[in-house]
């Protein structure tokens, strides 16, 4: 893996020269800015006892819809940054779909704190900001940043996916991951670990086929209570797979692009793995739609795990 060090500069442009031979483009520069100022927010108010009281509960039927002031900060900072550099529209967590300087090629997906619930309990720090950025209907970029464990992992579609661990306040030291540097798990099902969780579905999808049938058929299962958390743990090999019901745009979307830059497998559908979707609808998700995915780090597990998932 080839190394070069970013410094954390308020001009994304700003950065140490020793990354120029990592090709790192000013979008991705850009999209580091956002994360690395939401995330000393969001880290600041997790070392702190200022989030132990939400904002609101945005579905009373379901306490892991919190909002804590850390949403909202983080959220902010995402927008401001990226707005100053780069015309774009903006589907967001918290604001919707937003146009802040009317309509553009960019769209920007944000999810400013993936995990709420595990960020206002202190959970092992199991929670990260998504951005993800498509360019005329398609996904282009995506960005995951873990604060907590100070890891990012960045992409853009044809340039690479860089790995950055945040060594200081003002610098990153990066790596790429590519097809011939990156680790993939090669378990089939029954030696497979996966991230398993529900999404916004009922919890009862969790003790029903095909989820069961699943549970049963894999070696282990784990739920990080994250999407971010568990997409990022894919692209790292330290799961096998994640398998993932009735997620948001914004829950997804950064990931997606850097599994899919990387050459890892991953599906997207509605209606429980049903309907698969394409790029195009993707394209035209708003707030209210809703996905199921499906991610591995080998082909073989993945058309195992989807074969289960439809049976029906």
């Amino acid at each position: 893996m080839r190394a070069g060090c970013l410094s954390t500069l308020s001009d994304p442009n700003d950065v140490n020269s020793s990354l120029s031979d990592l090709c790192m483009t000013k979008l991705l520069r850009l999209l580091t800015e956002a994360c690395t100022v939401a995330g000393d927010i969001v880290l600041g108010d997790y070392r702190s006892s200022h989030n132990e009281v939400s904002i609101h509960v945005k579905d009373r039927t379901d306490p892991r819809t919190i909002v804590n002031a850390a949403d909202i900060a983080s959220e902010q900072a995402i927008v401001s940054v990226l707005q100053r550099h780069l015309s774009c529209t903006f589907l967001s967590e918290e604001l919707g779909e937003t146009f802040v300087n009317g309509p553009s090629q960019y769209r920007v997906i944000v999810d400013p704190l993936d995990g709420s619930k595990n960020f206002a309990q202190h959970s092992l720090g199991l929670f990260g900001i998504s951005v993800g950025v498509e360019k005329t209907g398609h996904l282009l970029a995506g960005a995951i940043y873990l604060p907590y464990f100070q890891e990012l992992l960045l992409a853009e579609r044809g340039r690479g996916v860089y790995f950055g661990i945040l060594e200081s306040s003002r610098n990153i030291q990066f790596h790429t991951l590519d097809l011939a540097t990156v680790t993939r798990s090669e378990f089939p099902l029954n030696r497979a670990r996966i991230s398993i969780a529900r999404g916004t579905a009922p919890s009862s999808i969790l003790s029903r086929a095909p989820i069961t049938t699943l549970l049963s058929s894999c070696n282990e299962s784990i739920n990080y209570a994250s999407c971010s958390v568990g997409l990022a743990s894919v692209a790292l090999n330290r799961i096998d797979a994640l398998v993932l019901p009735s997620q948001k745009y914004w829950d997804i979307a950064a990931g997606v692009a850097i599994l899919q830059e990387l050459a890892f497998s991953v599906g997207i559908w509605r209606n429980e793995w049903r309907d698969e979707i394409d790029e195009a609808d993707l394209a035209c998700a708003g707030a209210s739609d809703c996905f199921d995915i499906v991610a591995a780090g080998n082909s073989d597990l993945f058309n195992q795990i989807v074969s289960v998932l439809q049976m029906r």
